[in-house]
């Protein structure tokens, strides 16, 4: 077998391997999700609430919205910055704005925490939408390797 060869097979495995756990994470993220509609809530206060300029691979700048706040549970001080569960990156702040705006500084919020874990907390309960964006994309990486392999048979 040949060099080129060996680097295809290689890359459809690789593909193959990211789609999985993209896809073993959304399910992960989809069910814990479900769950956050039945934890308990309890008041918190917004800390801190700003729109948060990220720099990623290459050139790509990414903006998420930070929404830090703290509440209390069975007397202990907690902190967070999950707004919801997902993916909470976008392409432009105009995206990450209205989390900001929703969630000004020093506003009280309602925070729903796992009772069993209470550092896991959100703002916001339920499947975002940003959670079928990690399924979909290892479906998509898979059906990229299945292509890639296919293209591999034919040569």
């Amino acid at each position: 077998m040949d060099i080129g060869r060996i680097l295809t097979f290689g890359l459809c495995v690789l593909f193959s391997l990211w789609g999985l756990y993209s896809i073993i994470q959304g399910i992960r993220l989809f069910q814990l999700a479900g769950q956050t509609r039945a934890w308990p809530s309890t008041l918190g206060i917004v800390k801190e609430s700003r729109v948060h300029k990220r720099f990623s691979a290459g050139d790509s700048t990414e903006y998420q919205p930070l929404v830090r706040y703290t509440f209390s549970y069975r007397g202990q001080e907690f902190e967070s910055d999950q707004i919801f569960l997902g993916a909470k990156q976008f392409s432009r702040p105009s995206k990450a704005l209205p989390y900001v705006q929703r969630y000004p500084e020093g506003q009280s919020v309602t925070v729903y925490y796992n009772p069993q874990d209470p550092y896991q907390s959100v703002l916001e309960t339920g499947h975002s939408s940003r959670i079928y964006v990690v399924l979909v994309s290892g479906v998509v990486l898979i059906g990229v390797a299945v292509f890639i392999f296919f293209l591999f048979l034919r040569s």
